[in-house]
């Protein structure tokens, strides 16, 4: 499957988000 590649400009900008998110809740875990 051929993606456009505004898809994959968007993926690599939420990549950071995820990260960000993902921090945030395993410190609120803790």
């Amino acid at each position: 499957i051929n993606l456009p590649s505004h898809i994959n400009v968007n993926e690599i900008e939420l990549m950071p988000v995820t990260q960000t998110w993902n921090g945030f809740y395993i410190e609120r875990d803790e």
